[in-house]
């Protein structure tokens, strides 16, 4: 139990800044839910690729719910307003549901042979860094 409640410590310091980079994180996802929708529609109504766009818009979907979920938590129920414990779980369950959906996204789209696979390698090294 120590190891996780040392987890979950963070500085007031820290604080402010992470309440920053949570809301830097949410409205990046708004963008990315936009440019991920557009890409499918281009690659689906003009492109004609073969993918399996039942699954692609499903986890498109389940990013604009969950990004609608922490928008709605986050801004509208605590106003950013976080404790230094909610922060460092807003901020971890933020990073493995974006890497999750990224994972699927890439996987269902050509996996390795995919150019977007850089994407997943920033968003990986963006979060490594904060």
């Amino acid at each position: 139990m120590q190891i996780v409640s040392d987890l979950l410590k963070i500085d007031s310091s820290e604080s402010s800044d992470l309440n920053k980079v949570i809301k830097w994180f949410i409205n990046f996802r708004w963008v990315a839910t936009i440019g991920v929708l557009a890409v499918l529609l281009v690659a689906d109504l003009i492109l004609r690729y073969k993918f399996n766009y039942i699954v692609l818009y499903t986890l498109t979907g389940v990013l604009l719910v969950t990004n609608f979920g922490f928008t709605v938590y986050s801004g509208l129920i605590k106003k950013y307003d976080f404790s230094n414990t909610e922060l460092t779980i807003l901020f971890n369950l933020q990073i493995c549901i974006d890497y999750g959906i990224l994972f699927l996204i890439i996987y269902h789209t050509g996996f390795l042979e995919n150019p977007f696979v850089f994407f997943f390698v920033f968003h990986i090294m963006l979060t490594s860094f904060i």
